[in-house]
């Protein structure tokens, strides 16, 4: 009973013993406690810095155990003192994280800043684009949108992003996030993906692969300076019109993406998913299959396949004769 207000296992059961010989000495409770003599003299320690014995005013050098009706008020006093200062300690510290991370995430010295206007600063280097990315999504404080291209997410990333968007959602910020189709053949991204839509997050998927994009509170955001380089560059902007312009954009990709733990969408028209439709409008425009491939994060052998898949759907001898075919059903 007395674990709940911080009272050891050995610490109590010496204080009982006290309690049914109140003289006995340490060799005397050691016995009757089934504890060493060190583990009695520990225990006494503990029983007097909780203030559950005092001393004794008939006998000098000895002490007695303080009633329970005395003692348990006391302890849940001081249990209460000490969860106020720990209150008082994470406030503080929440006050102090919130200042450094504003710190982080604001320009540099030396960013070019027009008077009157707000900082766009060039972020060079893996681990000066990771630490603004981590400031902006800790800084939050009620939206991140997020536009993740690519068909998989290394592990030890998905591993390491487990525990920052475990206190992102968490603290309530509302996340939007749009892979791109191609991660539903990855079971490890796959699979992070629906735990992120398990725990709060909005998680959606498109099938030509959007430029990598993070926004913060629709206040600040972050692309790469080189889509084809995402680690070799980006631009941190909290200029309004650009942002704005970004947020329109992550709006609709997000129209026209699917909930991720939905089935992939089948157009009931055409019977063509959103991939099969997007190869099409790719090849029609002149693209290679290594081009769309790109685009939609498969492989070559992927596109292949599907366009053959296609031809046999349309009774097409080729990919011309398959176009020409699309587009009188109204495919593209």
């Amino acid at each position: 009973m007395l674990d709940t207000v911080g009272v050891g296992t050995n610490a109590q059961t010496v204080y009982t013993a006290m309690q049914q010989r109140p003289r006995a000495d340490v060799a005397a409770l050691a016995v009757l406690a089934g504890l060493s003599e060190d583990q009695v003299r520990e225990a006494l320690d503990e029983l007097v810095a909780l203030e559950l014995l005092r001393a004794s005013r008939e006998y000098d050098g000895e002490f007695v155990p303080v009633p329970l009706a005395i003692a348990l008020p006391m302890l849940v006093r001081r249990q209460e003192e000490e969860l106020a200062a720990r209150q008082r300690a994470i406030a503080d510290a929440r006050a102090t994280a919130t200042r450094l991370i504003a710190e982080q995430i604001a320009p540099r010295s030396d960013t070019r800043v027009i008077p009157g206007t707000v900082a766009t600063e060039h972020l060079l280097g893996a681990d000066a684009i990771q630490n603004r990315l981590d400031a902006m999504v800790a800084g939050a404080t009620t939206e991140v949108m997020s536009l993740v291209p690519g068909n998989a997410v290394p592990e030890d990333v998905l591993v390491a992003a487990k525990a920052a968007d475990t206190v992102t959602l968490g603290r309530g910020i509302a996340c939007h996030i749009v892979y791109q189709d191609a991660i539903r053949n990855h079971p490890p991204t796959l699979a992070y993906g629906l735990w992120l839509a398990e725990h709060g997050a909005q998680v959606r998927t498109t099938a030509v692969g959007p430029q990598r994009l993070l926004i913060a509170d629709r206040a600040a955001a972050v692309v790469p300076i080189d889509p084809d380089q995402p680690w070799g560059g980006r631009v941190h902007t909290t200029d309004p019109g650009i942002v704005a312009q970004l947020v329109a954009l992550f709006e609709q990709i997000w129209a026209g993406a699917a909930p991720l733990d939905a089935p992939r969408p089948v157009e009931s028209a055409t019977g063509l998913t959103s991939t099969e439709r997007a190869i099409l409008h790719m090849l029609a425009g002149g693209a290679t299959d290594e081009a769309v491939a790109k685009k939609l994060g498969v492989s070559g052998r992927t596109v292949r396949r599907i366009m053959a898949d296609l031809m046999d759907r349309l009774d097409a001898e080729s990919r011309f004769e398959a176009g020409i075919k699309a587009a009188k059903n109204g495919w593209l």
